[in-house]
């Protein structure tokens, strides 16, 4: 492992572990470079998030049209962003398996749903995932 692909601790970088070198993260910066690091990252969890979503209520669509965009997206806005990070992170950082990140996603958009607020959900899924603790 070089030392670029290093974070500033001397750790792998998320995209080091899984993907095994830092190659996607230099297509994410291409879209915009004046991203920093963090925010590449966090595009990484995010569109880990995205993944798990689209496996429970399908592809996204562009045009707007589709349950993902209902739950994540409201007029062009990311009012659910943070649940996708979240739950990438929940995969990607803290090892949960797919079927427990599909599972905490589900109760997450019922929340949603429901009325909770998304910040509500975020603190929630930050416990969740840090402690494995699923008040």
């Amino acid at each position: 492992m070089e030392a670029a692909t290093k974070n500033k601790r001397g750790r792998p970088t998320v995209f080091e572990k899984v993907y095994g070198d830092d190659g996607f993260k230099s297509s994410i910066r291409a879209m915009k470079s004046d991203d920093s690091d963090r925010t590449v990252t966090n595009q990484l969890y995010v569109s880990e998030g995205l993944s798990l979503a689209e496996k429970v209520y399908g592809k996204m669509k562009m045009d707007g049209d589709s349950t993902i965009n209902s739950i994540f997206f409201h007029n062009g806005k990311g009012k659910g962003i943070g649940i996708l990070e979240q739950i990438g992170r929940m995969h990607l950082q803290n090892n949960f398996d797919e079927e427990s990140c599909i599972l905490v996603l589900k109760a997450a958009v019922d929340a949603k749903q429901d009325g909770t607020p998304v910040k509500i959900i975020e603190k929630w899924l930050r416990h969740g995932r840090n402690y494995n603790e699923w008040k």
